[in-house]
């Protein structure tokens, strides 16, 4: 059985309640919130509790729960830490199990890391606020140095704590890692979430179109986790082009699709 919904990111430019209301008409009853600050920051660590009470309302009022927050912040810089920090406090509040984040930049992530030393004393003080808010840390398949799950697991190996894991991204291996997911996904240790994403055009192309509207092998990727026996969060999430979708209705409208697409391929294993 597989546990899938939806990315709030996929509303880009819109806002949270575009993204439920979305959800739920496309009969998702799953979300991953997004709370990357200048970016889509559906929600903030800002908020106070009224504003929490209020987002909790809105997904029950639509049958929707969620299990992870997106908080993407440069976890080397000071700042990024201290955002992450208080994201994972967000996460604790609005009853989430897991902050996902990538390693460097949230987006033109391009810095080579080589000396994992410090990423790893920044990962390990990011460790501390998690466990205090009680949420896990899933570290996303993203940028130049980690764009591949089998070099996260390289990272994440100085640390056995299960709280600590792997989001995988299904385009973001061919975006910035160059491999199939298929072929990634069974290098990949303690995977503890997904983010489901379609790729089209070049491999290096920022196309990411609705689920089974581009060319990355979706039924090799669900037998691999299958055969993992992976059951963590898969959230789907459509990018687009660097046009964007040009309304609410044609996100609307990918959403609804990616579901379609997904109820054929997956029928009852999809939950």
């Amino acid at each position: 059985m597989f546990n899938i919904g939806l990315h709030s990111n996929t509303y880009h430019g819109y806002t949270l309640e575009d993204a439920v209301k979305g959800a739920a008409a496309a009969k998702f009853g799953l979300i991953e919130l997004s709370a990357v600050k200048g970016w889509s920051d559906h929600v903030s660590w800002e908020m106070s509790d009224a504003d929490i009470a209020r987002v909790k309302a809105l997904l029950a009022d639509h049958g929707i729960r969620s299990e992870s927050l997106s908080g993407h912040a440069n976890i080397l810089s000071d700042d990024g830490l201290d955002q992450l920090k208080r994201h994972a406090g967000l996460a604790g509040r609005l009853g989430c199990a897991w902050l996902v984040t990538s390693v460097g930049e949230a987006h033109d992530d391009n810095e080579d890391i080589t000396d994992y030393g410090p990423l790893r004393k920044a990962l390990a003080n990011l460790l501390g606020a998690c466990a205090a808010s009680r949420v896990g840390l899933a570290l996303e398949v993203h940028g130049k140095s980690f764009g591949t799950g089998k070099s996260l697991t390289d990272l994440i190996s100085f640390d056995p704590n299960p709280a600590l894991g792997v989001c995988y991204d299904t385009a973001n291996c061919l975006f910035y890692g160059g491999v199939k997911a298929e072929a990634d996904i069974p290098a990949t240790g303690r995977l503890v979430a997904c983010h489901l994403k379609e790729k089209a055009g070049k491999p290096d192309e920022w196309n990411f179109p609705a689920i089974g509207a581009g060319w990355v092998d979706f039924p090799a990727v669900f037998a691999a986790m299958e055969k993992m026996g992976f059951t963590g969060p898969i959230n789907i999430e459509i990018e687009f082009t660097p046009d964007g979708p040009g309304s609410v209705a044609a996100v609307d409208k990918a959403v609804k699709d990616s579901h379609g697409y997904l109820t054929k391929l997956l029928g009852d294993k999809f939950r």
